[in-house]
């Protein structure tokens, strides 16, 4: 899977995590992050992902928050996503996640709806 650079989303080098092929998203191992479902070959799920980047951005206190992207094909990807009840649909799917514990979901991320995705961040970012 190829995806753009931390750098290039307008993000600090290395909050964008490739998820290997072979493995589920770590969800338990992330402090606070967002796990982000990509179907590469989806240009609705491409501009998600540069939505989610531009949200992350948009405040310095986002800075500890690092995305985690997992190809919607990989089938340990797939694994994951049925243990929670859900399916890869191509779109750009989200989950936002505080200390191993998915907080919120995004079933289709739209690119136009910056405003939820940053305060979507901003929770994420808040003390517990």
């Amino acid at each position: 899977m190829r995806l753009p650079s931390s750098e290039s989303l307008g993000l600090a080098a290395g909050r964008i995590v490739v998820v290997p092929p072979d493995q589920e998203p770590p969800v338990a191992e992330i402090r606070r992050g967002i796990v982000f479902i990509l179907a590469d070959w989806s240009a609705p799920a491409q501009s998600a992902l540069r939505a989610i980047a531009a949200a992350c951005a948009a405040d310095d206190a986002f800075a500890s928050i690092t995305i985690y992207v997992a190809d919607s094909d990989a089938e340990p990807t797939q694994d994951f996503l049925e243990s929670i009840g859900w399916a890869p649909a191509g779109r750009g799917e989200a989950f936002w996640i505080r200390d191993g514990e998915i907080e919120a979901r995004m079933p289709q991320v739209d690119p136009a709806d910056h405003e939820t995705l940053v305060a979507m961040n901003r929770r994420l970012s808040a003390p517990k």
